[in-house]
């Protein structure tokens, strides 16, 4: 046990770079659902189209593909799962969005690891591709953070 959390903060110190995490706040739904459909707006820049409040963070992270023995224990899905690895004990739940450069993955799973004398380790994330539109959600992402990025920059001006 030991030894594969180190390999995994190993993992994370040589290949690791920093992402968006979003977390969905599935108790407060948007105004944009529509109450007939409960299909959401996806062009909403208040929920990035998943009817829910979110909540952005910056985190830093590895990724994995996913290898053939775990690929058999994750079935029905058309691309292959990312394995994303962050240090210690982060909040993140099924559904929640983990947003790479020009990728939006889905979280499916989470584990949290514990160290030997009972510290957050590491947080490991099972991941397959967006199930909404990816290239709007990207589009939208990237719209809504340079929105909130250049409003911040003008207020410390």
């Amino acid at each position: 046990m030991r030894k594969n959390i180190k390999n995994v903060s190993s993992l994370i110190d040589r290949y690791g770079y920093y992402a968006y995490l979003i977390r969905l706040n599935k108790s407060i739904k948007c105004n944009c659902m529509n109450p007939v459909t409960k299909d959401a707006d996806c062009k909403c820049k208040k929920c990035l189209g998943t009817g829910y409040k979110i909540h952005i963070s910056k985190v830093f992270l590895a990724s994995r593909e996913v290898n053939e023995q775990e690929s058999n224990k994750i079935q029905g899905f058309s691309a292959t799962p990312k394995i994303i690895y962050m240090k210690g004990y982060v909040e993140v739940h099924k559904d929640d969005i983990i947003v790479d450069t020009e990728n939006a993955f889905t979280v499916l799973e989470t584990q949290h690891h514990r160290g030997t004398s009972g510290y957050q380790a590491f947080t490991r994330c099972v991941c397959p591709d967006m199930k909404l539109n990816k290239s709007l959600f990207i589009k939208l992402f990237k719209e809504v953070l340079n929105d909130y990025l250049s409003k911040h920059d003008n207020n410390k001006q």
